[in-house]
């Protein structure tokens, strides 16, 4: 029988990608299901065009338990990946209902439709927010954060991911399902190198590197840099950053293992690039691509509760699913520019209401840009 793999959210950020990487690496057919409540339809529909027949793409709530049950029955999927859920860890500190809502209750009523249609195996795409702040004596000799530190998180987003991985562990405890596994990290960036697809948060633009980059292409006034005085090299936050790609390769490994029995039960896995990066380091590396731009610096954090550094070991996934890297830091930054620029110029932003500032800088060819974005990143 054919493999049908379902991506819940598949038509956000991390679930585009992982789509991609799915139709592009394995012979499954795919179905996204997305309520497009914050993510834009046409990413979806992008990808519906060059795949055509082996991506079906069904506006669904996953609050709704019986559309979502019947999406499985109709499209005859056999396996899951998880990645809906609401993000904005701010927002989640203002209405932690919505927030258990978004990714406890989703997470349930996913766990029931699919012991409705006997669907075994999930990824679920967690966050390193369960973990909360690095604990002293819990981290490894670099600073890291393992698999084997705490599952404290401190901030309702986290707790709930945690609450959603408990019962996804219950379902696989009860038999409901038989294997699962959880891939915890921190900051996505980068976009597809060939620019069909990238990041586009709606209804606004929180992350840092694309934050930095709208700064650089003067749909923002400035960018600020909040702590510059921390136990860090520069001096500014320290943070963990991982390709979108090399994110959803992790998820088709986990999911490959999972079906060829080499993962059984539960398993959990950090993901990141091991070292982290400054902000100020981002800030420099989007001026070369787009010279010079406003920054401000405060030297208070954004939140008085924020490690100076964040960042999650991935030895355990390199070590047991031979998962590595395959795009560095440089890469990250040249695709993410490369296509915020091209969201610009087509206005995306100004017709979302992201940013009220149009662009008009005048076409310019980003350093190992537009004419190279199809050249092998490494």
């Amino acid at each position: 029988m054919a493999n049908v793999t379902l991506v819940t959210g598949g038509g956000g950020y991390v679930g585009t990608h992982t789509v991609k990487y799915l139709l592009d690496n394995t012979d499954d057919k795919v179905v996204i299901v997305d309520s497009f409540e914050r993510s834009d339809r046409q990413f979806a529909e992008a990808l519906k065009e060059v795949y055509k027949d082996r991506l079906v793409v069904k506006d669904v709530r996953l609050e709704d338990k019986e559309a979502l049950s019947k999406a499985l029955a109709d499209e005859k999927v056999t396996d899951v990946i998880h990645c809906c859920a609401y993000i904005e860890v701010p927002e989640g500190e203002e209405n932690p209902g919505l927030y258990r809502q978004k990714i406890l209750t989703t997470t349930q009523n996913l766990l029931a439709a699919m012991k409705e249609n006997n669907v075994k195996r999930i990824v679920f795409s967690s966050t390193a927010a369960a973990y909360g702040p690095p604990q002293q004596g819990k981290v490894d000799e670099r600073g890291r954060i393992t698999e084997t530190h705490p599952l404290d998180a401190s901030t309702v987003y986290g707790k709930w991911k945690v609450e959603a991985e408990r019962a996804i562990m219950k379902a696989q405890e009860a038999g409901d399902i038989d294997s699962a596994t959880f891939f915890r990290y921190f900051n996505v960036a980068g976009a597809d190198p060939n620019l069909l697809i990238g990041e586009a948060h709606m209804p606004k633009e929180t992350h840092a590197l694309p934050l930095v980059i709208l700064a650089g292409l003067g749909l923002r006034d400035e960018f600020t840099i909040y702590g510059n005085n921390l136990q860090t090299p520069d001096g500014t936050p320290v943070r963990d950053l991982i390709h979108v790609l090399d994110l959803a390769n992790a998820h088709t490994i986990g999911l490959e293992r999972m079906r060829d029995g080499r993962l059984r039960g539960v398993n959990a896995y950090n993901l990141g690039s091991g070292e982290g990066v400054s902000v100020r380091r981002m800030v420099d590396a989007v001026k070369k691509h787009l010279g010079k731009f406003k920054v401000k610096e405060k030297e208070e954090k954004r939140s008085a509760g924020e490690p100076d550094v964040l960042v999650a070991s991935s030895e355990k996934a390199e070590r047991e699913l031979g998962w590595r890297r395959r795009y560095g830091f440089d890469d990250i930054v040249l695709t993410a520019v490369q296509w915020t620029q091209k969201l610009a110029e087509a206005g995306w932003y100004n017709e979302k209401g992201i940013t009220q500032k149009p662009y008009t800088f005048p076409p310019r060819t980003i350093e190992g840009g537009q004419q190279a974005k199809k050249k092998e990143l490494t």
